[in-house]
C-alpha cells in the first residue's frame, strides 16, 4: 500500500512539474516576443528621428 501511495506521489509531482513547466516556458515566449516588438518600436523611433 506504502509503494503505491508513494508512486502516486511521485506521479502527481512529475505531472505538477510538467505543467509549471510549460507555464514558464510559455510566459518566457511572451517576454522574448515583447521585448522582439520593444526593439522594433526603438529602431523606428530612431530611425524616424534619423531621418
Amino acid at each position: 500500500m506504502g509503494a503505491v501511495l508513494g508512486a502516486l506521489v511521485g506521479l502527481v509531482g512529475l505531472i505538477f512539474t510538467g505543467a509549471a513547466t510549460y507555464y514558464q516556458a510559455a510566459v518566457t515566449n511572451d517576454q522574448l516576443d515583447q521585448s522582439r516588438e520593444d526593439a522594433k518600436h526603438s529602431a523606428r523611433s530612431q530611425a524616424m528621428r534619423v531621418f
